[in-house]
Parts: C-alpha cells; structure tokens; sequence
C-alpha cells in the first residue's frame, strides 16, 4: 500500500511540542562538548564576540544530570532491596539471560529503561517476533532458527505518532528509525534510510521515506506490541511523561554559566597587575614588569604598587552556585540532604519520606512496565503471564542521603 509520504512523516503534536526539549535533556545527561553550543553558554552584555569564542572555547560542563540518575538507579537495582522475578511460565529463564537479542539480560535492559524513563520521562518498549526466513513447525525449529520474542528500547524522540481510544488504551503507534547499510567494509556507504513502522492491535506495518510499503503482516495480539514506561507520569497527556531533568537541566545550564563567569573572572580580572608613574626608572616600551622581572625606580620616586580589582562579584556568583543552585538541584530531585545542625526530626524525616516516596513511585512504574512486557511476551507464544516481577516498595533513603552528602 503506497501512502503520501506526508501521511507516513506526520507527527503528534505532542511529539513536536517535546522534541527540543527531549534532545536538550539527552546532551544534558550525556555531556561533552557537544553540549557546549551557543545555545547552552550564555553570553553576557559586556562581552565582546573574541571573548565570549575565546570562553567557548575554555568552557568546561559540570554534569549534575548524570549525578542524579545514576544515584536513583542505582539505589534501585544495587541497593539493599532487589527486584524479584519468581516467574514459572515456560522459557522464561532463558528468555531473561538474553532479551534484546544482543545478549542483554533482563536486568540490564531494565536499567536502561530506568535511565532513559528519567532522562526522557517516558520510554517505550516493543515486544517483538522477528520473521522466519524458513518453515518454522516445532518449537525446535523456532529454537535452531532463533525465532523467540525480544525487546527494543524507543526513546521518545523515536515515537512520532499514536493514538489512544476513548477509554485510554493505545489503538497503534509509529516508530521512526533510521539505518546505513555498512555491511561490506569496501563498499560505498549509501545515505542513511528512513523507515516507519506502524504497529496496531492485529496487524503491522513498515513503510520507507517517500510512503511505500515494504512490508506487513498480522500478529493477532489483540492489542499493541508496544509498552510506554514512565519516570512520572503527566495527568493531561498519554505517552508522554515527567523526567527527571525536567527543571534540573535548565538549573544545571544556569549553574555552569555561572562558574564559567567565575573562570572568566579569574581570567581577566583576578590577577594583581602592578601599576608605576610614568617615566620613572627608565622604563620604556620595552619594559616588562612581572613577578619575573626587577623593576628599577630611583630612591626619590614612589614604588610601583598592586593594583587587585575587587572580589565580590565573584564571590556573590560562587555563594550563588554553591549555596543555591547545587542545593535545588538535590531538592528538585528529591534528594535533599541537610546539614544535621540545621535539621529538626521533623525535617529529616520529611526529607526521607520525599525520597521514599519519589523512589517507590518509580519502582511502581518500572514493575507495571516489566509485566506488561512480559505479558506481551508470553501472548506472543500462546501463554499467560503470572505477573510474578516485583519491585521494591520501601527503601532505606538514610544510607542514600550519606551516600550523597559524601
């Protein structure tokens, strides 16, 4: 079935709406130099365009993001608490040594869902059955061939369109993907191609850029192979959800700029330069003055003095990221952790009870994720799933907090 190609490249508006903020929470997470753009280092109104490139240049990108989800996923799945699976269903052992068909196990593919739910705040999950190049008649021939359901992460920057019936269960959904063919080492690498495959409750669809069909076929679910996952979930809006970065990115870029606008006060001001009356001890142009160097000046005459431009600019900037911004950081994340001095037992505990609270709620997410992937999984073989994953429900945040005022 040919489509227009602008009826295979739509997108939600949802989807258009999130993309920039979705890309700008992955560099944020990820870090590096690419994250080091104009866009993300601010310039401020008394830099001239040589200055500012010459601080582009020197700017360095302290990743607070990174912090915060490796801290939650952490304690999730390398804590005291772990998550267990009792499962009895046929296969499903095997099944968990390798889930992706990349040699992922189950608890390895769970925490990069943990990851990139709290980096995006919404991931999904497809639940597939890759198609036989021979007969397959018996489970030993789906065995030797290696035809078995596996899973594939999608971020959301993947899920360009979809749709919900009325009673909010998901009619189908599109996945954009892109791919070179690099196979052969000697052969010209050809442009990157574009592909759209469109699952719904029966059947599925895969479609190239211009809207041609290159394949299809039935699954006979009864439902969407396709499994969203979420950090948090958003109350108005389906398949779309609150991440982790939601304010701490943009908090994270403020609280860079600022230490790059300490750096550049070091730079340029924060360095004593000596300061002589003209003409005295014969200086001429070529004249060095420096720590390096003797200045001569005659006993009549007054000596050069330092000259040190005053500090409190800095100072307010570095009370402002030490004292503020890195402190919001941890609050927004729900990983306060005060001073003793400073806390009454009813703060403390209100602190504890935030970051319980925050980590079981993901842990909740995360469990009713894993059994709708599982249940998938087992329909796709004719069987029923036991619904028998369970994540944590109460944690110990106090080893958590230590862990972080360390």
């Amino acid at each position: 079935m040919l489509l227009d190609k602008s009826v295979i490249r739509q997108t939600h508006p949802d989807y258009t709406r999130y993309l920039p903020d979705w890309l700008f929470f992955d560099q944020s997470y990820i870090g590096g130099r690419e994250w080091i753009t104009e866009s993300n280092v601010f310039r401020h109104s008394r830099e001239t365009k040589e200055d500012y490139q010459r601080r582009l240049n020197r700017f360095v990108y302290c990743n607070y993001c990174e912090a915060v989800i490796t801290v939650f996923t952490s304690y999730i799945f390398g804590g005291e608490m772990t998550v267990e699976r009792n499962a009895t269903v046929q296969g499903v052992d095997e099944f968990y040594k390798d889930v992706d068909r990349q040699g992922s196990t189950i608890s390895d593919f769970m925490q990069d869902i943990a990851i990139d739910a709290q980096v995006f705040g919404s991931v999904g999950v497809t639940v597939d059955l890759p198609q036989a190049e021979v007969e397959i008649r018996t489970g030993a021939d789906a065995r030797a061939n290696n035809i078995r359901p596996y899973l594939r992460i999608y971020e959301p920057t993947a899920v360009c369109d979809w749709s919900y019936d009325a009673n909010g269960q998901l009619n189908w959904v599109r996945l954009k993907e892109s791919s070179r063919d690099d196979s052969d080492p000697f052969m010209r690498v050809a442009k990157e191609k574009v592909t759209y495959s469109t699952l719904s409750r029966g059947t599925w669809h895969l479609h190239n850029d211009m809207g041609g069909e290159v394949a299809t076929g039935e699954h006979g679910l009864g439902e969407v192979p396709f499994v969203p996952i979420y950090f948090k979930k958003q109350r108005r809006k389906r398949m779309i959800g609150i991440g982790q970065l939601q304010d701490i990115a943009r908090i994270n870029r403020l609280l860079v700029n600022i230490i790059s606008f300490i750096e550049e006060f070091i730079e340029m001001q924060a360095f004593p330069f000596l300061a002589a009356p003209l003409g005295i001890g014969g200086a001429d142009e070529d004249t060095v003055i420096s720590v390096k160097h003797i200045f001569e000046y005659p006993m009549e005459g007054n000596p050069p003095s330092y000259i040190s431009p005053p500090t409190d600019p800095a100072r307010f900037m570095l009370e402002m990221v030490s004292g503020f911004l890195r402190k919001e950081i941890y609050r927004i994340a729900k990983l306060e952790s005060r001073e003793l001095m400073e806390q009454s037992g009813i703060a403390k505990e209100y602190d504890f009870h935030q970051t319980e609270s925050a980590l079981g709620r993901f842990a909740r997410n995360l469990e009713i994720g894993e059994n709708r992937i599982m249940s998938i999984w087992a329909k796709w073989q004719g069987r029923e799933w036991d619904n028998s994953t369970d994540y944590p429900d109460d944690f110990n945040v106090e080893p958590l907090n230590n862990a972080l005022k360390n």
